[in-house]
């Protein structure tokens, strides 16, 4: 038992899809119908993994240039391998926050944030709509993938009581977790480090109109991941995608879910604050502290 990150996503809509399975006329045609969903969750999954490991090149990067002492250090307490299980059309990713030192490893959290934004925002260019709730908190493994414990309760409640529309909403604990960090006194190396991954994570978290936070797919730090021209055009498709949306359910009379994607459609075409922070200058600035250190 310990402190866990958990991820709890739902595929919106797959279980309609599921449920016409079974009234399909033909065993083909039920197997085609079936393998849609399937082929949703495995570029989820594939999707997911992809930039968890592009967003791991960026702590390699500032890694590379540290001083041998401080990077051993860093390496005693970097996170535990991130995993995820499948039941029917929903996805739970957790990684353990416990390390040999007792302290919670920000790098798991701040890399599943990044990759789980990039994540959503190429699954909305897919035309696949995925809610998601995202903690930390209290659990214990069953098995080599499977958790139970309060956080997946907290993570599910998220994803099915506060999300409402295509969005990944970040519970309270996560978000105190790394703004505390971000804005800690810092009395050593290590803590420096680890505030300037905090100041990320809190870079792809903003707050809605209710004041629950979620994972920003337009923050600029995606496109430092997923490369500027590839997260251009993902943006593009997903604004396409859920302007489509909308009008479908809003000429189809469903008013609930045309107000949800007007909601999305509304977020995903919005200006970026004119102080949102520059990746590039972020990154050379934790360079340049790396090689300082390394004198």
């Amino acid at each position: 038992m310990g402190d866990f990150i958990v991820g709890f996503l739902d595929l919106v809509g797959s279980k309609e899809d599921l449920r016409r399975v079974d009234v399909a006329e033909s065993e083909q045609d039920k197997r085609d119908r079936l393998e849609i969903v399937v082929r949703r969750l495995r570029a989820f999954r594939d999707d997911f993994y992809t930039y968890l490991s592009t967003a791991g090149k960026i702590e390699s990067e500032y890694d590379a240039a540290c001083p041998e002492s401080l990077r051993a250090r860093r390496e005693a307490k970097k996170g535990n391998p991130v995993k995820l299980f499948v039941f029917s059309d929903t996805v739970v990713i957790h990684a353990s926050l416990e390390s040999s030192q007792r302290q919670v490893p920000l790098e798991s959290c701040w890399m599943i944030m990044m990759a789980a934004a990039a994540s959503q925002l190429f699954s909305l260019a897919r035309k696949v709509p995925i809610r998601r709730g995202i903690e930390i908190g209290c659990a214990t493994e069953l098995s080599s993938t499977e958790i139970i414990g309060p956080v997946v309760v907290e993570a599910l409640r998220l994803e099915s009581e506060v999300a409402d529309y295509p969005r990944i909403v970040v519970g309270k604990s996560l978000r105190s977790y790394v703004e505390s960090i971000a804005h800690a006194e810092c009395s050593s190396e290590t803590a420096s480090t680890n505030q300037d991954f905090a100041k990320i994570a809190c870079a792809l978290i903003r707050a809605d109109i209710e004041d629950n936070a979620m994972l920003d797919i337009l923050s600029p730090w995606l496109a430092t991941v997923m490369g500027q021209a590839s997260y251009e055009d993902c943006l593009q498709k997903a604004r396409a995608f859920a302007s489509s949306q909308f009008e479908h359910f809003r000429d189809s009379g469903n008013l609930k879910l045309a107000g949800r994607y007007a909601i999305l459609s509304k977020y995903l075409n919005a200006e970026r604050p004119q102080e949102a922070e520059d990746p590039s200058r972020v990154m050379a600035a934790l360079l340049n502290l790396a090689r300082r250190n390394r004198r």
